[in-house]
């Protein structure tokens, strides 16, 4: 009885704690360079890119899958923009690079925004899925 209410004590948080996370699946990448002489992200370009993202239930960091790597980004902090109406997150991934993000999960989007001053880069995602 007790190895019983174990197993399905474990299977019900497993369960919990599963169903909490997002899941976001993309099928397309855009990457789009800043172009300095007239101040835009105009050098683009766009590929088939099968990607997963898997938001924790606490919104403390995501980690993003694609078919050759894994990576992890922990978010410093969440900042409402009037502007955009939506959420930035100010993540750091775990090989240390700074980035914004905009997780647009009712407008089919996930970008992320790269600037460490020499260059800046985004790299935009076409949202094909999303659950929970």
């Amino acid at each position: 009885m007790y190895k019983l209410t174990s197993t399905l004590s474990l299977l019900f948080a497993v369960t919990l704690w599963c169903s909490a996370q997002t899941y976001v699946y993309s099928s397309e990448r855009e990457y789009c360079a800043y172009n300095t002489s007239n101040e835009e992200f105009d050098k683009c370009d766009s590929w088939e890119d099968h990607t997963l993202f898997i938001v924790d239930a606490r919104e403390t960091k995501f980690d993003h899958y694609t078919d050759d790597i894994k990576s992890t980004y922990f978010i410093d902090k969440k900042e409402w923009n009037d502007d955009m109406e939506m959420n930035l997150w100010y993540v750091t991934s775990d090989a240390g690079n700074k980035y914004t993000c905009i997780f647009n999960l009712e407008g089919g989007v996930i970008a992320m925004l790269y600037d460490n001053g020499d260059e800046s880069f985004i790299v935009t995602f076409t949202i094909t899925k999303k659950w929970k």
